[in-house]
């Protein structure tokens, strides 16, 4: 990311000497300017991040481990049981460009974490130039790079209920065998880094599996 002085003094040098950098030959605000990635000129052609320079990442969206745990417990006539499942070993390719486009809604870690610095006014409370992604509005920042590759390793709770079974000497006088009431939830939450909205369905969707809760009764007669 060209983040000081220095960088655009270096941006401004390699134009001189007849570079480009992913066709954009021009420093300007809506062109080349504080706050846009450099991608690398792989096969040295002097473009800097064209569809030429790009090559496999040796990366899989396809799990190489899925696995899932049934935990379960009882006290009394109380009992709990839980469902986690998980998948690790992949990787997902989240494009999150949309976002710096002005008139586009941007994600909560991306208003928390982007660039900013202005030359004219350094002092401007809003400067951040150690943030972990590009500025907002800037152009330069989709082509198609590991810069947007994430981890999509995840452990999610899928399911977790909690019953409560009335005694026999109770149920037995109303000629039922068992009666049980139980509370349950449904992806209740995920642990992943993956920044997205859900590893688990991946990069297609732009709404998370639903919350559900439930609460329910079982009968025996």
């Amino acid at each position: 990311i060209i983040r000081t002085e220095q960088d655009m003094a270096w941006v401004k040098m390699m134009l001189a000497a007849g570079n480009k950098f992913n066709g954009v030959t021009s420093v300007k605000k809506d062109q080349l300017w504080y706050g846009a990635i450099i991608y690398q000129d792989t096969n040295g052609d002097g473009n800097y991040g064209d569809s030429n320079d790009q090559d496999f990442t040796g990366h899989s969206s396809t799990p190489k481990f899925n696995f899932g745990f049934n935990l379960s417990a009882s006290y009394k006539n109380f009992d709990f049981y839980a469902l986690l499942s998980g998948a690790a070993g992949f990787y997902l390719y989240w494009q999150t460009a949309p976002s710096f486009i002005p008139g586009y809604n941007t994600y909560q870690f991306l208003a928390d974490s982007h660039y900013y610095y202005d030359p004219t006014s350094p002092e401007d409370l809003k400067t951040d130039i150690n943030a972990k992604y590009p500025r907002l509005g800037g152009k330069n920042t989709g082509a198609g790079s590991d810069f947007w590759e994430y981890k999509g390793d995840y452990i999610k709770l899928k399911n977790i209920q909690l019953g409560y079974t009335l005694p026999k000497n109770i149920t037995s006088k109303a000629k039922i065998e068992r009666m049980r009431f139980y509370l349950s939830a449904d992806n209740i939450c995920t642990w992943t880094e993956f920044p997205g909205m859900d590893p688990e369905i991946g990069t297609s969707v732009t709404y998370p599996l639903m919350k559900q809760y439930a609460f329910g009764l079982q009968l025996t007669f």
